[in-house]
């Protein structure tokens, strides 16, 4: 009886230990066709139960974001990025019921986006793949977050895309 004690404790640890990992393992990196020739890719992380919403967060800076899959789930490294690219961003989001959709740059502009870019017509084509993308899979239209230089980017879409297709804009640090 002694022994059948200790293997459930000891299977319930493990349990423990090992759960967050797999919740991790459900996070991935979606990449879209979005012009020709360019893809748009994002870190998709979704929370426990029913989304309540979700953040389309573009990085800061330069916006450069990059996505490495390994063993224990995805690992990401920044050039800058600030405060919507931090894990302390992303995760307090997703622990509250948030969807995270963590932009990284269009595959033309790995090097970085400069504020012309930003607010230019082909980044709106990239970023309204994301968005026909979020409202189709979660029937629900994104909230866009800027911080600092990525502020342009958001505000620039929000005002192109005459709010259609998305629920808000969250400006952090927001640039004139």
């Amino acid at each position: 009886m002694r022994i059948q004690i200790r293997i459930v404790f000891y299977l319930y640890c493990l349990i423990l230990i090992f759960f967050p990992l797999a919740s991790s393992l459900a996070d991935e990196v979606v990449t879209l066709d979005s012009r020709s020739g360019v893809t748009q890719s994002f870190l998709l992380l979704e929370p426990k139960g029913e989304p309540k919403g979700i953040i389309l967060m573009f990085p800061g800076h330069w916006g450069v974001v990059k996505f490495k899959k390994t063993d224990g789930g995805i690992t990401v490294t920044t050039e800058g990025g600030g405060f919507t690219a931090s894990i302390d961003t992303r995760t307090t989001y997703q622990k509250n019921g948030m969807v995270v959709a963590l932009l990284a740059p269009p595959s033309d502009m790995q090097g970085g986006m400069d504020t012309v870019f930003r607010s230019s017509e082909k980044y709106l084509v990239d970023i309204s793949a994301v968005i026909a993308y979020l409202n189709k899979r979660y029937q629900k239209a994104p909230y866009l977050h800027g911080h600092c230089a990525s502020s342009l980017s958001s505000a620039s879409i929000a005002t192109k895309l005459n709010n259609k297709g998305i629920s808000g804009l969250i400006l952090s640090s927001p640039r004139s």
